[in-house]
């Protein structure tokens, strides 16, 4: 489940990078729903859990881990918009005096921030989404459990 966080959170650093950097922190969330079900669907591809509730732990793991990475990426893309935006081109947009430079680099780290916990959460839940993908795919191809072992009776 940590290789599979992992994986998917190299992927979801990558794409929020650039999703946040490029259009807005906001976009992140729609990226998030793709990468959570594949962090769940892939950690139960490696570890191959037999259990139900095994399986959707492994998911909500990998989930996270992969929105915990993820954070990194959104903070990055936060400090280059901040650091492009000017904070007269928003005075300008808005019309008014209302935006100051300590407002602009709060507004951007602490939203990039505030909705990397979001996608956390919500990476995990699909996670969970993932791993119960998987098990209905992977039905009829899990290993058995083992089974009961019983002393011979004499």
């Amino acid at each position: 489940m940590v290789k599979s966080g992992l994986i998917a959170g190299a992927v979801m650093f990558v794409l929020a990078l650039g999703a946040a950097a490029i259009l807005s922190p906001l976009c992140t969330p729609c990226v998030a729903i793709f990468v959570g079900l594949g962090a769940g669907w892939l950690a139960c591809n490696f570890d191959r859990p037999v259990e139900q509730s095994d399986s959707f732990k492994k998911g909500a793991i990998a989930g996270a881990i992969a929105g915990g990475v993820g954070i990194l990426g959104q903070l990055i893309a936060a400090f280059i918009n901040a650091s492009f935006i000017q904070p007269e081109m928003l005075n300008d947009i808005l019309g008014q005096e209302a935006v100051n430079t300590q407002m602009l680099w709060a507004g951007q780290l602490g939203g990039a921030f505030c909705v990397g916990l979001f996608n956390v959460l919500l990476m995990a839940g699909l996670g969970v989404a993932g791993a119960a993908i998987w098990r209905a795919m992977n039905k009829n191809k899990q290993a058995a459990p083992p089974p009961n072992y019983y002393p011979p009776q004499y």
